[in-house]
């Protein structure tokens, strides 16, 4: 099996009792059947508080307090079960997260989600282009429906997605115009599929790949609306921070005033240009997560777009916190990018509410302000 993965997906690790956001605080834990066999074998102390902290019905662990803190997270913020059996001792969910999978005939691609603070210093930290390793080694985790793939559309979507890599990490255009190229990839792409039209999509990969692009100059006009507008989207969603509400109800009282607002955009862009490189590499992160699930739901189209809608929701975030403090440091945008993952990508009705809207409601008067 060959395991494909971002280049730092190796150096991923949990920091434990000093993440900010804890995952074992305010999220359901689920305990796999495996897991569940070998806690009730568990004797002492820790046994009794396994056998008391676990909806063996349910199979989740009961959470405790006003906070939802998972039953063996100590004052330190550490986990008792590792310390009492060791990591091998963690049920299914608490080994893998932030990881998630994709699996392909063959092929499992890897990687370490946003929503996780130490995952996101990862995907922003380095200058260079987001790259990706291949290796050959044993999975644990196949998937039996990839037996079910069409290999064809498999390896021309493949050779699409590098294509968006491509477009995306493009430097000689400014990041947002590479966005506004590759929403146009992506609508064409979108028609492509809608006929089942393979060569159609192999032709316009391979005219992105090489062709000059006329950059049009943007400019502040219908910017305000369209940042409002992606409030109003975000405001649709079912929260999942009980601070989130706050943070949205405080970008829309910053963009009542709308020349203070952009001129603090120009002013944080001014002085932190040449870090825009991380909106690239969070591009990459969500075209590599989410491009692909097109080939089961023909719908590439609210992929490309949740790409986007993302990114300018971190810049709007960006630019309240710059708003408040004067400055924004790297750990300020990994800590709103963190935000926004964790609201959007971490819920299922999340995710097709807002691909419900992009389809219904356009994306135009959104990608107004690239």
């Amino acid at each position: 099996m060959i395991i494909r993965k971002p280049d730092y997906y190796d150096r991923f690790q949990c920091i434990a009792g000093e993440c900010s956001d804890s995952c074992c605080i305010g999220w359901e834990i689920d305990v796999d059947e495996e897991r569940q066999a070998k806690y009730r074998a568990v004797t002492g102390e820790l046994g009794e508080r396994l056998r008391t902290c676990v909806d063996w019905e349910e199979g989740h662990f009961i959470l405790q307090g006003k906070e939802e803190r998972c039953p063996f997270l100590n004052h330190e913020n550490l986990c008792d079960l590792i310390i009492g059996l060791g990591e091998e001792s963690l049920c299914e969910i608490c080994r893998e997260h932030p990881r998630y999978y994709e699996w392909y005939d063959g092929l499992t691609e890897a990687g370490v989600g946003l929503c996780c603070e130490a995952a996101a210093r990862l995907i922003l930290e380095c200058e260079d282009k987001a790259g990706f390793m291949e290796v050959e080694e044993a999975d644990d985790l196949q998937n039996a429906e990839e037996e079910n793939e069409d290999a064809e559309l498999v390896s021309v979507l493949m050779k699409a997605r590098e294509t968006a890599f491509s477009v995306l990490q493009d430097r000689k255009y400014s990041i947002w115009t590479r966005l506004s190229l590759f929403l146009t990839y992506v609508e064409e792409l979108q028609d492509a599929l809608d006929f089942g039209n393979l060569d159609e999509i192999e032709e316009s990969a391979e005219y992105y790949r090489s062709a000059a692009f006329e950059v049009n100059e943007s400019n502040d006009q219908g910017k305000i609306s369209a940042y409002e507008t992606i409030v109003s989207y975000c405001k649709k969603l079912e929260p999942i921070d009980e601070l989130w509400p706050a943070r949205l109800n405080d970008l829309r009282d910053h963009l009542k005033d709308a020349s203070g607002f952009l001129e603090a955009e120009k002013k944080m862009f001014d002085v932190n240009h040449e870090r825009n490189y991380e909106y690239e590499h969070l591009a990459v992160y969500f075209v590599y997560r989410y491009f692909m699930k097109c080939r089961t739901d023909g719908d590439v189209y609210s992929k490309g777009c949740l790409a986007v809608f993302c990114i300018l929701l971190i810049r709007i975030l960006d630019i309240a916190k710059y708003i408040k403090t004067g400055c924004l440091c790297k750990e300020d945008r990994v800590q709103n990018a963190k935000n926004c993952s964790k609201e959007i990508e971490y819920s299922e009705e999340n995710l097709a509410l807002l691909a419900e809207m992009f389809w219904e409601e356009g994306f135009e008067k959104i990608a107004v302000c690239l």
